[in-house]
């Protein structure tokens, strides 16, 4: 199967709509979904694209076609973000008789995978649940990473249709694991030939690297852009002006201007952005969590050379009281019966709209200001847990002690095949070996072994470079696959030729 296929090669609207009204797409970074939703969908009704990002919906306006100051009725194709969809929700006082959720034939949620991985930050992603969920029009979620995301959409019904093997996967060529102070020197080595973007976990790091490239190292091609606003020490007005400049380039032209040879920011370039320049020949980034990486990792569309990680980054980490958890729980069914005694009108009559009883607006909107964990479902008309903090959360402490403990590992699943991933440190080299190890020695679990597999599988074991935690080479396979978490076990006749590998007992 060529590599060069996109989305629109491999996947028409006639096989979409045999899943139903309910689907997730899943395909590489840089298959061409957003082309596939601009060009194709239309051509089979109406479309409102729902993204993650504001520059990717700025970027959505430069399209010839699209005209932001269209009326919603009638335009075949429309673009927002999270938040819009947030403010729609929060202030529609009929959720179940919008004319904006039935106007359009198709809602398609640009990066899906965020509905869960911004939770960490965001109440939008609430809202915009509830608006999926119960939008009339036919629900398209896409994403090249959906494991995050999975048991929630298929509890929900969403057939998934996995392209990812069948097109475009933009990947890097090398995976270098690196320090924080040979980041900043790769830093300097930029060029306008080779150019590098550096995402970090905080705004307010981007900006001091920032000042530190212009006024210790006289850098005068060096720009951050974040989501924040820049603080009194950071927004000299030349700085600010080329931010302006440069954003305005990357979204109108999809590439780095020329006179910008060091992009400095956050994830507000994880997802979505297409850049189209060559120039860009690496890549670094400090944030560690999966979705973070493999976003990133595909941006520059005409593909990286290198993707650097900085190893020992401190990573920003989000966390919930197990005790907030229990009061969420607790409260939910009180709070409940609370609301409803503000429904009854003057007339002794019940309507079944809360969003439309002031009182009851009032009331929802106290509860969520005052607990984080609880949301209203303004179609369903009750109070709910915010499941998708909790995901989102329990998933990037996951992320954390994988990348930690078993870096090689976690990369190897998060790129797959192909990708040559560089351990340039003692602690990391060794672990990244015998991570390969375990990765290798999976085919094996569990099976019966001929004297010469155990020999052959020894022998293999070394050729990856397997030594013990004293740098000795292993001469039996019982000790080699023990340092790895495993027994080798007897079994078959009473002369215990044939072995089976099991995992270790703790």
């Amino acid at each position: 199967m060529s590599l060069d296929r996109r989305l629109s090669d491999v996947l028409t609207v006639e096989e979409l709509r045999s899943y139903g009204r309910k689907i997730c797409i899943i395909s590489g970074v840089g298959s061409g979904k957003n082309y596939w939703v601009e060009n194709i969908l239309p051509q089979y009704g109406s479309v409102l694209l729902v993204t993650s990002r504001k520059i990717v919906k700025d970027q959505t306006l430069t399209r010839d076609f699209f005209t932001e100051k269209a009326e919603w009725d009638g335009v075949n194709y429309k673009v927002c973000t999270h938040s819009k969809i947030g403010k729609f929700i929060q202030s529609n006082t009929r959720p179940n008789q919008s004319l904006d959720e039935t106007i359009f034939d198709y809602v398609v949620i640009d990066e899906a995978h965020a509905i869960v991985s911004d939770a960490t930050f965001s109440d939008d992603t609430n809202y915009l649940w509830q608006f999926i969920t119960n939008v009339k029009a036919t629900v398209i979620l896409m994403t090249a990473t959906v494991s995050i995301i999975k048991d929630m959409i298929e509890r929900e019904g969403f057939a998934i249709i996995d392209k990812t093997e069948e097109c475009t996967n933009i990947r890097p060529t090398y995976i270098n694991l690196t320090t924080d102070n040979k980041a900043r020197e790769l830093l300097l080595t930029a060029k306008p030939n080779s150019k590098i973007i550096y995402m970090m976990p905080s705004a307010g790091e981007a900006y001091r690297i920032e000042n530190e490239l212009i006024e210790w190292h006289l850098r005068d091609d060096v720009v951050a852009i974040t989501s924040s606003e820049r603080n009194e020490a950071y927004s000299k007005e030349e700085r600010v002006v080329r931010e302006e400049a440069t954003y305005k380039t990357i979204v109108e032209e999809n590439r780095l201007p020329d006179d910008v040879n060091i992009l400095l920011t956050t994830t507000k370039f994880r997802e979505g952005v297409n850049l189209i320049d060559e120039r860009i020949k690496q890549c670094i980034t400090g944030c560690h969590p999966h979705v973070d990486i493999r976003q990133f990792a595909g941006r520059v569309r005409t593909g990286i050379d290198t993707l650097h990680i900085i190893e020992n980054k401190k990573q920003n980490i989000n966390s919930v009281d197990k005790f907030d958890i229990d009061i969420a729980k607790r409260l939910i069914p009180k709070f409940d019966e609370v609301i409803y005694q503000y429904l009854n009108t003057g007339f002794g009559e019940n309507d079944f709209t809360y969003a439309n009883i002031e009182n009851c607006v009032k009331f929802y909107n106290k509860i969520e200001n005052k607990f984080d964990l609880m949301k209203f479902n303004r179609y369903k008309n009750r109070f709910e847990l915010f499941e998708q903090r909790l995901i989102a959360i329990e998933r990037e402490k996951q992320d954390l002690e994988d990348f930690r403990t078993n870096t090689y590992l976690y990369l190897g699943n998060l790129f797959g095949t192909g990708v040559i991933i560089l351990l340039n440190n003692k602690a990391s080299y060794l672990q990244g070996v015998k991570n390969r190890c375990i990765l290798f020695l999976q085919d094996y679990i569990g099976k019966e072994l001929q004297p010469e597999v155990v020999e052959k599988l020894l022998n293999d074991l070394k050729e990856l470079g397997l030594r013990g935690s004293k740098g000795q080479v292993y001469e039996k396979l019982g000790f080699a696959i023990s340092y790895l978490g495993y027994e080798l076990i007897d079994v078959g006749n009473k002369n215990h030729l044939v072995k089976k590998i099991v995992k270790k007992l703790d």
